[in-house]
């Protein structure tokens, strides 16, 4: 028989050792679990056939120079009681017991109920876990909604004012002295390019002084009769100070392309305006306010009709003191 064969197995946990003839019948301890087990006198699974008396409580220690370091295997056998003893612990169990009610030792299965135990806590931290991960979720939900939040209250408006006024500077420093210099070749015009880029902040800044206040009235009037929501007063100023800038410049852009490439193309090029104003007035007012579309096309007319009564009303009261 090959040295791997001479084998003894402990009951308790399946470690092997090296079966010792002069060992067989003595009670001894597992290096691995403590299991005591009396030696085979036989290589095999460790139950004394024919057990030789010793002492009450005596054992024998093994010697560690005989521990098979081979893996133990993962399979457990039925040890059944022998003369009236568990096989792991050595304690009395009554006759046709399957469970030693000292060490737990399960005769049946080959293994003790520690297994059962653990595999309760595995479900407790199962538990555990599924609580954890629901926390975790819910922490990820409140930070995508925080994140959402924070770019449609800040991020965005932030963005919209940046590019609006870069349109502005693109307006003033590139367009509007190039359809300046058309305008002179025709015989009118700003006197010079520099007067043309200094009446174009002019234009630009008036625009914003006149179209702010009405489009705030706006969203005032929107809030009375609608019951419409904006948030508070500080984002709400900066998303419209946003809407604003990038719009007008938008639009002044299109108008200064107009005249460049058409000379203004009369009526049908403001209506070109209108709609590339449109464009990118509804779908802005849905992403910074939130607003239905009769919020929306109330905020459009005061846009373009506003201005106009701005300026009639302006007018009639420079009449008045002439």
């Amino acid at each position: 028989m090959s040295e791997s064969q001479q084998r003894v197995t402990c009951p308790g946990c399946d470690k092997g050792y090296r079966w010792q003839a002069s060992l067989i019948g003595r009670l001894v301890p597992c290096k691995q679990c403590g299991a005591e087990f009396r030696v085979p006198d036989a290589p095999g699974i460790g139950i004394a056939n024919q057990p030789e008396p010793v002492a009450e409580g005596g054992t024998y220690d093994l010697d560690f120079d005989a521990i098979d370091d081979t893996p133990a295997s993962p399979a457990h056998h039925a040890v059944p009681a022998a003369n009236g003893k568990c096989p792991s612990c050595n304690s009395p169990v009554r006759e046709g017991a399957t469970l030693c009610m000292n060490c737990g030792f399960n005769m049946v299965e080959g293994k003790k109920v520690q297994t059962n135990i653990a595999a309760g806590t595995t479900s407790t931290e199962s538990d555990s876990n599924k609580m954890s991960k629901r926390i975790q979720r819910d922490m990820e939900t409140a930070e995508e909604t925080y994140r959402q939040h924070a770019w449609q209250e800040y991020t965005l408006p932030i963005i919209l004012l940046c590019v609006g006024l870069v349109f502005a500077l693109i307006n003033a420093l590139g367009l509007t002295p190039a359809v300046n210099t058309m305008y002179m070749n025709k015989g009118y015009g700003w006197a010079s390019n520099g007067q043309a880029i200094v009446g174009y902040f002019v234009v630009f800044a008036l625009t914003l002084i006149m179209m702010l206040p009405l489009l705030f009235g706006g969203i005032l009037f929107m809030a009375a009769v609608f019951g419409s929501a904006f948030g508070n007063l500080f984002t709400a100023i900066l998303k419209l100070l946003a809407l604003t800038i990038f719009v007008v410049s938008l639009d002044h852009m299109v108008d200064l392309l107009l005249d460049l490439g058409t000379g203004g193309f009369g009526g049908i090029g403001y209506g070109i305006r209108l709609t590339v104003v449109l464009a990118a007035f509804y779908p802005i007012c849905i992403k910074l306010f939130d607003m239905d579309s009769h919020e929306i096309w109330t905020m459009f007319l005061l846009y373009v009709i506003g201005p106009m009564a701005v300026g009639m009303f302006a007018m009639i009261i420079a009449l008045s003191f002439l």
